[in-house]
């Protein structure tokens, strides 16, 4: 396309559900002419709607850290790229089970929330 040229949707994409929708693009070139160009908008769902991390208990020594992803029973299903963090610090300074709050990030940015246990 020529520098200049602008291109944006004639009306919004209802991305609202899944699957394949129509749009038109209008092209409008540097000497002001336009053109519409139909599209086909492919929508997924996000990926917290097509994965369910599943919280497990983890058993840490007084004082350790624990490891976010080792309080999600299948974390190694999830995708490639997902990142694992507790909501709040983990207080371990004294025995006993400790409840807390696993936040599952995603690649493409959504998060899920998984309650679970942390053992001292």
């Amino acid at each position: 396309l020529p520098q200049g040229t602008k291109v944006g949707f004639k009306t919004p994409v209802d991305t609202s559900t899944e699957g394949d929708k129509q749009g038109t693009v209008e092209v409008t070139y540097p000497d002001g002419s336009k053109e519409d160009v139909p599209v086909i908008v492919k929508v997924v769902a996000p990926d917290a709607d097509k994965y369910t991390p599943a919280g497990k208990t983890q058993t840490v020594k007084p004082n350790e850290t624990p490891q976010a992803v080792n309080s999600i029973e299948n974390a190694s299903s999830l995708p490639e790229g997902t990142q694992f963090a507790f909501k709040a610090p983990v207080n371990t300074s004294s025995e006993g089970d400790k409840s807390a709050v696993v936040v599952v990030t995603y690649p493409d940015g959504t998060r899920d929330e998984v309650p679970v246990t942390v053992k001292v």
